[in-house]
């Protein structure tokens, strides 16, 4: 966390403040692990690829692609 910049810590803690602690979800058949809206497809490729992190418009969580195996 540390090595964040102070705009991403910041946005990460109000989200898991104001989400029971779960600011970061996987992405569970293409949709989101905390509120289970769909993402459109082309945010499942951004996410596949890990260049940026997402927020899913649904809930406003962190959406990451789960590890293989997952």
């Amino acid at each position: 966390m540390t090595r964040l910049p102070a705009t991403t810590r910041s946005r990460y803690e109000r989200i898991r403040q104001s989400r029971d602690g779960r600011a970061v979800v996987p992405i569970v058949k293409g949709s989101c692990g905390g509120c289970f809206r769909g993402q459109p497809p082309q945010m499942l490729q951004e996410a596949r690829r890990g260049d940026r992190a997402l927020i899913c418009d649904g809930c406003g969580r962190i959406l990451i692609w789960p590890p293989e195996g997952a």
